[in-house]
């Protein structure tokens, strides 16, 4: 009778352990979900603002022109200042003409987006103009970086002009990502982008890292019109909250006992 009694408390304990955690966890996952969709949106929101940028200026310059010199005049003070941006591009009727910095772009020029099989319809979902989609992360054709491109489509009095594009590199958001993971103590965990071109699961995986197991907590990284899966799996509780939990199942019988 007492090794059943024993049984059961052990039963208990782990039960207990396991939804206080469960609890713990979810309320510490949302958080840290928060705190990555606030960082991530500083990042984009550079891309943002300099493919807007880049976009107007085609619109209102003289027969939907820019030329090498106001292009690279344009593009340096816009990545001087929003920092995140590693490459801007300018692809008029999809195909890419201008490109800053130009030696590390220099191999993407003459190629067109709407024509590629690997970024065709990435580019299509850019084509209004009215949705902000990030692709990536994708292999860069010209320099075979790992990357996420916002692209917005370009329109002059109805007529389709071509495409800006803001370019950022994958390296430059994966130290802030696992400095917020690992300053929570987070060490199982996978973030999964967004590219309508690559069936591959795999090929869109952000950053990953432990092992991501059944007590896996999910949420959304949301980017404009864009969203990022992420799963983050706690640790094990660990000994100490099965030890306390036992402990107070133990000491509150034996008041209820001497009570009684």
């Amino acid at each position: 009778m007492k090794a059943i009694f024993i049984i059961l408390i052990f039963i208990l304990t782990e039960f207990l352990v396991v939804e206080f955690s469960k609890i713990n966890n979810e309320k510490e996952s949302n958080r840290i979900i928060s705190e990555l969709n606030k960082t991530m949106k500083s990042f984009f929101s550079d891309a943002l603002i300099t493919s807007e940028v880049l976009k107007e200026m085609v619109v209102l310059s003289d027969d939907n022109y820019l030329s090498f010199a106001e292009f690279n005049k344009l593009s340096q003070t816009l990545l001087s200042t929003y920092s995140h941006v590693d490459s801007l591009l300018y692809l008029p009727n999809g195909v890419v003409e201008l490109v800053y910095p130009y030696e590390e772009n220099k191999r993407a020029i003459g190629h067109n987006v709407l024509k590629d099989k690997s970024r065709k319809l990435g580019a299509m979902e850019s084509i209004s103009g009215s949705t902000n989609t990030i692709i990536g992360p994708v292999t860069l054709v010209q320099n075979d970086n790992r990357a996420f491109i916002l692209r917005k489509g370009i329109s002059d009095e109805g007529k389709f002009i071509g495409f800006s594009s803001s370019v950022i590199y994958l390296e430059s958001i994966l130290n802030s990502l696992d400095n917020i993971l690992k300053s929570n103590h987070v060490c199982n965990y996978k973030v999964i982008g967004y590219d309508p071109d690559n069936a591959n699961y795999y090929d869109k995986t952000v950053i990953e890292k432990g092992v991501v197991n059944s007590q896996v907590h999910k949420g959304v990284i949301t980017l404009f019109n864009t969203t990022w899966q992420i799963s983050i799996s706690p640790d094990d509780a660990g000994l100490l909250p099965r030890f306390v939990v036992f402990f107070d199942i133990i000491v509150g019988g034996f008041v209820n006992y001497i009570t009684d």
